[in-house]
């Protein structure tokens, strides 16, 4: 049958399904196979519930209506089904013990985003296939014995998200076959011994986000099944003895107990076979006694971190494969390290170790994949690395080494691991990169350089990083374009170079090397004032769909081509610049409404007045108009500039621009540093009337300064000789 014959007849279903076998207010669905019927009744029109459903009825969903109580019948004639869900009557605040009981075929049944404050016990009687219970978010003050206690068939207890402050004794008792109870965000102060008595096949216990202070020692004995239970943010004191025979757990979560226990001794953990995964990150511990974990042979995951452990020993844990001891305070690495020759990730980061990183610290670490030693004291002290220091990590593919004050990198930092993918080096004080510092690193992807000190990067500095995706640069000191973009020729793959946070000022015509792979450009948060055309061309970026401009660069105008002939490219982010809607902007705005389909470049203006908020899309082309008799490119003259000044005086040299329209200008010094109003260069300060004021100055600043002006008619530029007497 073909589908235009078919949809007929499925209309007709659907519509005998919504009509008089569906109460007002529902939805009615076929079901699977179409010999069920799924219902659905929502809204504050319903104040009862309704009746009449489908007699083949196995799901049903009641949910944002204003029923406040039910009661014996209002499920009645539901002989199949076996789902029902009671979701978000916040007007909801009472049932009948008997409301259930006459629908014994349930299997899921959920109450949830209600405001009960209790539940009748007794009123899960008689539903012989009840597997899941969901009470959660409701306001219910305590778990009374008989609610749960002793059902025969369900498995898993959801009551998290209430106001529960009390457990009766033998709340969960007698249930054979409850897998799972989940009480977080309640207000829980203890957890009694007789709370899941005769209930041996729990599995998983989730108490977190109680205020729980107390635990009963044999509150979990005989479950011998247990596998998972969560303690985090609560506030225990002591554990000793709570955590004995249990042969199957493995996972045990105490994270940010606020008074949990100072130390960890041989009384905390008892026999637990097949603990795999232990989280007491977040806490107050301050001693952990050599050896203390090591009778935990499956242990594999252990969460140290925040704490206020001195030292660290990692004798025994064999079977360890992640250590997190960051954020603690470690004054040396952790010792026994051969006893954990099975550590994939180890985390040092934010640790006062004064002990220096020698040469093949980690070397019996060989299976190591995962390596931060952020904000290490000693690093910080050395202001470098010793080249041998992660010899034998044959496997490592992360290292980090953040925030540690480093100034400058060897050429064979990084020989010895050549498996390297991710290498984080950004918030140091690195102020060049050696040639051959990456050269071992043909599997790096990802490369974090930002925030250091450079202003200069060598071509070549990045050859053979032929996997190279991710370059990060932002936060350095670099003012020329033409000091960094060079460096990034031959990288196949990099897609994404940050070069935001500097404070580059100009970016001219063939700025950047040929051929590059880049997908995303980020100039975001720079202090550029002016692009030319020719800046961003198809010879440069073939595949290049998005350039950021945005977030405080002072670009006023941009080239009328700035971005055509660019066969991929779909977004120019400037966001806040401060863009003139003059006659400078208007050749870009003729070509954006030119385009058939033009980039995205949402682009506002900041002036004149009268066209201050508006998007350049909506402004009309013969309002974009400048204030000039005639227009021409800027001329500049220099007359009057100082030639010549003492060691540690004062020098000026001047920028007068003339034309029209007013033109961006910056100066380039004999270093090749770019410099314009705002760039905050030390001791250097370009004023708003064009001059360039020098401060104390030096012998090495003697040589050539370069103004240049900008507008859309052309340019100019001009040099002052500057020589700096010995004094």
């Amino acid at each position: 049958m073909k589908l235009y014959q078919t949809l007929p007849v499925l209309c007709l279903v659907a519509a005998v399904a919504r009509g008089s076998l569906c109460p007002e207010y529902c939805d009615c669905y076929p079901g699977e196979n179409n010999t069920s019927t799924i219902v659905t009744c929502r809204g504050g029109n319903i104040t009862r519930v309704p009746t009449d459903f489908p007699a083949n009825t196995t799901y049903l969903d009641i949910e944002f209506t204003n029923i406040t109580k039910l009661q014996e019948g209002d499920f009645r004639r539901l002989p199949v089904l076996t789902s029902l869900r009671i979701f978000w009557n916040v007007q909801l605040t009472k049932l009948d013990v008997e409301t259930f009981s006459v629908v014994p075929t349930l299997t899921d049944l959920s109450i949830s985003n209600c405001s009960f404050s209790k539940f009748p016990s007794g009123m899960l009687k008689g539903l012989e296939h009840l597997q899941t219970f969901d009470g959660g978010h409701n306001l219910l003050e305590m778990v009374r014995s008989g609610l749960f206690s002793h059902h025969p068939t369900l498995e898993m207890i959801n009551i998290w998200q209430n106001n529960i402050s009390h457990l009766e004794p033998g709340a969960f008792a007698g249930m054979p076959r409850l897998k799972s109870i989940l009480l977080m965000n309640n207000m829980l102060t203890s957890v009694s011994e007789t709370a899941f008595s005769g209930s041996p096949n729990i599995q998983s216990l989730t108490f977190s986000f109680n205020t729980i202070s107390r635990i009963d020692k044999d509150a979990f004995v005989g479950l011998n099944r247990l596998q998972s239970v969560d303690l985090q943010q609560n506030m225990l004191t002591n554990i000793d003895g709570v955590f004995g025979e249990l042969p199957d757990l493995k996972a045990l979560t105490l994270t940010n107990n606020v008074n949990l226990l100072d130390s960890i001794h041989n009384a905390t953990f008892g026999s637990l076979p097949s603990l795999a995964n232990l989280f007491l990150d977040k806490n107050k511990i301050s001693v952990v006694e050599k050896g203390v974990l090591s009778h935990l042979k499956s242990l594999q995951q252990l969460n140290l971190g925040y704490n206020e452990i001195v030292d660290i020993s990692l004798t025994g844990l064999t079977s360890l494969t992640e250590l997190y001891v960051q954020d603690n305070r470690l004054s040396s690495f952790p010792s026994n390290m051969a006893d954990a020759a099975q550590l994939q990730v180890l985390e040092l980061e934010n640790n006062p170790v004064e002990e220096p990183l020698h040469a093949g610290q980690f070397s019996d670490l060989t299976r190591l994949r995962r390596l931060t030693l952020d904000n290490v004291t000693s690093l910080q002290s050395a202001g470098t690395l010793d080249p041998r220091a992660f010899c034998g990590l044959d496997h490592l593919y992360l290292l980090s080494l953040r925030y540690n004050q480093l100034v400058s990198l060897s050429p064979d930092t990084f020989t010895c691991v050549p498996q390297l993918t991710h290498l984080y080096l950004d918030h140091n004080n690195i102020t060049e990169l050696k040639l051959g510092t990456f050269k071992a690193l043909t599997k790096l992807t990802d490369l974090y350089l930002s925030y250091n000190q450079l202003s200069r990067i060598s071509p070549g500095t990045f050859d053979g990083l032929v996997k190279l995706f991710f370059l990060a640069l932002g936060g350095n000191n670099f003012t020329n374009i033409l000091h960094v973009a060079p460096a990034l020729a031959g990288l196949p793959c990099l897609d994404i170079p940050a070069l935001d946070d500097n404070a580059l000022v100009y970016v001219g015509p063939n700025s950047f090397p040929d051929n590059m792979a880049i997908d995303l450009l980020n100039l975001s948060g720079n202090k550029i004032r002016i692009i030319e055309e020719g800046a961003f061309t198809a010879r440069a970026f073939p595949n290049m769909t998005r350039v950021w401009l945005d977030e405080g660069n002072p670009l006023h105008f941009l080239p009328e081509k700035i971005v055509d002939g660019l066969p991929k490219f779909l977004t120019l982010t400037v966001g806040d610049d401060p863009f003139n809607c003059d006659c400078q902007l208007k050749g870009f705005a003729t070509w954006l409404r030119n385009q058939v389909n033009p980039p995205n470049a949402y682009l506002v203006c900041s002036s004149p007045a009268h066209l201050k908020g508006k998007y350049l899309k909506d402004v009309a082309l013969e309002d974009m108009t400048c204030n000039c008799d005639h227009e021409e490119a800027p001329s500049i003259d220099t007359s009057g500039s100082d030639n010549y000044t003492d060691e540690g005086q004062a020098a000026i040299l001047n920028c007068n621009i003339s034309g029209c329209p007013e033109a961006e200008f910056f100066w380039t010094t004999p270093t090749g540093a770019m410099l314009a109003v705002g760039s905050g260069f030390p001791r250097l300060e370009v004023q708003a009337n064009g001059s360039l004021v020098l401060d104390d100055a030096r012998p090495e600043d003697t040589g050539a300064y370069s103004c240049t002006a900008v507008n859309y008619r052309g340019k100019d530029s001009k040099e002052v000789f500057l020589r700096v007497g010995g004094g």
